[in-house]
């Protein structure tokens, strides 16, 4: 059983990439140039760990995903694209997913293979790659995939996600935003990947994908705190926080401001806001946007942030009313 597959298309930096790792000690490495390949590798030897490009000319790498779950394998897989944009850091944290921008040195190769194998093997009852891991995954990789939802073996529904932007979601009781929230949040669905390959169709997913998948858990945890009739997830019991009593929140996206120095440090502040609402840190997530907004006061893409936090409950500390929480 080769310990490592390497699924690239790109024969000499695979090969590079193949001769590097195999001189680890007891790492036997297996290659494919394409989805089909890598299927057959499956197949036959399946291995402990794969690297895999995303950009590949039958299908998209996405769908190895899909491929590995239909064997009841478990199997890390580390996603390696140059397709990657600056939200590569907000990966959903899967135990077994994992995405590094390209170039990656060998070195750094090396040590992503020495970890990955020297850790523990994946629980078995560890969660499968859910329909927020597809979308995330395809919309980071600027990808053009149709994420299929079922349960219990009957379709119920899709998203699709056109060259990295989520383009229309429908389900047995509509379309639209409401469709999106209702699949990707829902734990009782089971997911797949395929590559569009036909025209994506009419659009009814108009937000960023970031925003559509925070308000999906946003709405998931009000759900869960009513039925346990108590706070939403991240807060205690006395937390001063107020719980929204509206779970809808339209938010009119603010007008854009005129670009801003470089190099002021505002970039990073933003990422880390746009990573804590990922992560459903929603303190942490108010602390940088308050942050960017002492740094660029009229960026529009902060002040819609702030107010949808405000109407969340976590209010801006230096607009506070007497009753909102810090």
């Amino acid at each position: 059983m080769a310990e490592v597959l390497i699924i690239e298309d790109e024969p000499v930096l695979r090969s590079s990439m193949a001769r590097g790792l195999s001189r680890m000690p007891g790492v036997t490495v297996a290659e494919a140039g394409s989805v089909g390949e890598a299927v057959a590798v499956l197949d036959s030897m399946p291995p402990r760990l794969i690297l895999s490009d995303i950009d590949l000319p039958d299908r998209s790498g996405l769908e190895i995903l899909g491929e590995i779950g239909k064997r009841g394998l478990r199997i890390p897989v580390v996603f390696i694209s140059a397709y990657l944009k600056a939200y590569s850091a907000q990966i959903p944290r899967h135990a077994d997913v994992d995405v590094r921008e390209k170039p990656v040195g060998l070195e750094e190769l090396r040590s992503i293979v020495s970890q990955k194998l020297g850790a523990a093997t994946p629980a078995e009852d560890a969660e499968p790659f859910n329909v927020a891991d597809f979308v995330q995954l395809a919309c980071l990789g600027q990808r053009s995939v149709v994420v299929q939802i079922a349960e219990a073996g009957t379709n119920t529904g899709s998203i699709v996600v056109h060259r990295g932007e989520a383009w229309a979601a429908r389900d047995s009781r509509g379309a639209g935003q409401d469709a999106f929230y209702r699949l990707a949040m829902d734990p009782n669905v089971s997911a797949s990947c395929r590559t569009l390959k036909e025209a994506p169709g009419d659009r009814n997913l108009f937000d960023p994908w970031e925003m559509l998948l925070l308000d999906a858990a946003r709405l998931a945890d009000e759900t869960a705190a009513g039925m346990r009739g108590g706070p939403s997830h991240g807060e205690s019991e006395t937390a001063a926080t107020p719980v929204p009593t509206e779970p809808e929140v339209e938010i009119v996206a603010a007008p854009v401001a005129p670009p801003e120095p470089p190099n002021d440090g505002f970039d990073d502040i933003w990422d880390e806001g746009v990573s804590a609402l990922l992560a459903r840190d929603y303190h942490g997530a108010l602390k940088a946007f308050l942050a960017a907004r002492d740094l660029r006061p009229k960026d529009g893409r902060v002040i819609a942030n702030l107010d949808r936090l405000s109407k969340m409950g976590y209010a801006d500390a230096g607009n506070q009313t007497p009753n909102q929480g810090a």
